[in-house]
C-alpha cells in the first residue's frame, strides 16, 4: 500500500523524501532511513498533509537533538518540525 498519493507528492515535490536517512537530522548522526519524511514549511502545510494522507502512523521529529533512532529506521510518515 503506498503512504502518499501522488497529488501530495507533486503538491510539496521535494518536501517530501523516500528512504530518508534519518542520521541527517540526529545531533548524534545515528539512524536509519524514514519510510515517508515530509519537511513542511508552514503550520498549513502540515494541516493540509495529516487530512489528505490520514496516516496510521507519524513519528515527529524536532531539531534532533536528544533523540536516538533506530538503525533499522522508522516505519510510516516523520514530519521534521524544525530547520
Amino acid at each position: 500500500m503506498k503512504l502518499i498519493s501522488e497529488e501530495i507528492e507533486s503538491k510539496y515535490g521535494k518536501k517530501i523524501l523516500f528512504n530518508e536517512k534519518l542520521a541527517n537530522y540526529s545531533w548524534f548522526n545515528l539512524g536509519g532511513p524514514s519510510e515517508v519524511f515530509f519537511k513542511p514549511t508552514s503550520k498549513e502545510d502540515i494541516i493540509f498533509f495529516i487530512k489528505k494522507i490520514k496516516p496510521r502512523k507519524i513519528t515527529i521529529l524536532g531539531a534532533g537533538s536528544n533523540t536516538l533512532i533506530r538503525d533499522g529506521g522508522v516505519k510510516g510518515i516523520t514530519i521534521k518540525l524544525s530547520s
